[in-house]
């Protein structure tokens, strides 16, 4: 039985494959915020702006409700370059998908014609720098 269990655990640890303890990764190339105007998409790390030698580079979100069942949320980027980005959304799917940002999440929306957010995306990874204070 423990020869069984032995193998077992040595092949479960063959098969894990490489481990990632440790490991970093850089922040984007053309900065910690980028915004894309024509396809009205905009992504960074939150950390990465946190921790930008600029002071222009911001990533936020907020969200909002009221006791009688409305909510929202509203998310904004600043890149290196000043540009500004702002979607807002009333739906409950992407204000859910907005209220699990933390503070050193990777955040990606995209917006329509009317900066109301049409699609969400949070990620958060320890490869990546936190937040510095």
């Amino acid at each position: 039985m423990k020869k069984t269990l032995f193998g077992l655990t040595a092949l479960g640890l063959l098969v894990a494959g490489t481990a990632y303890a440790g490991q970093k990764w850089p922040t984007f190339p053309n900065g910690n915020v980028n915004i894309d105007q024509t396809n009205r998409t905009a992504y960074g790390w939150i950390s990465g702006a946190r921790n930008s030698t600029n002071t222009n580079e911001r990533i936020s979100c907020e969200v909002y409700g009221s006791s009688g069942g409305w909510r929202g949320a509203v998310c904004s980027f600043s890149d290196d370059r000043n540009n500004n980005a702002l979607c807002s959304t009333t739906d409950p799917n992407l204000v859910d998908a907005i209220k699990f940002v933390q503070s050193d999440s990777y955040l990606w929306v995209a917006w329509d014609t009317s900066s109301r957010c049409t699609s969400v995306s949070t990620y958060t990874d320890s490869a990546y720098a936190p937040k510095a204070p």
